[in-house]
């Protein structure tokens, strides 16, 4: 019995979908930006939520409230803790990014990031990631 990559190759079939080959050319962009490494390490965790937002951690067994502690009114995501707190809606208007809502209404940190990269030039896509960092 043959393997199914080797079924796959032979039916020359694609594995891959329009969403991974998106992700994969986003991300070459990303890395590619002139920023500090430590920079893009913190996005690409927090794109993958592996930051200590109070929701990751409860995840991870540990028993606290996963209120956010600046605006007590919702749980602390990371999208919640980057670009959705009350604290840093200033930020967002300062740089007039609301995409009439589409951007704030995100379902993910890096969906949020795709969208504002998009309302934005490189250069100051390249300041909001100082700035989140």
């Amino acid at each position: 019995m043959k393997s199914g990559n080797w079924v796959a190759k032979c039916l020359n079939l694609n594995p891959s979908c329009s969403r991974l080959n998106f992700a994969e050319t986003w991300w070459k962009f990303f890395w590619r930006l002139h920023l500090p490494s430590k920079v893009k390490i913190f996005f690409w965790k927090a794109c993958n939520n592996w930051i200590p937002a109070r929701v990751n951690i409860f995840a991870h067994g540990m028993k606290l409230i996963v209120n956010c502690p600046f605006c007590l009114k919702k749980a602390e995501s990371t999208l919640h803790a980057l670009c959705n707190c009350s604290l840093l809606k200033e930020l967002q208007a300062a740089y007039n990014i609301n995409g009439g809502n589409k951007v704030l209404n995100s379902d993910s940190f890096l969906d949020f990031v795709i969208s504002c990269y998009a309302l934005v030039d490189v250069r100051v896509f390249k300041v909001f990631c100082v700035m989140w960092w």
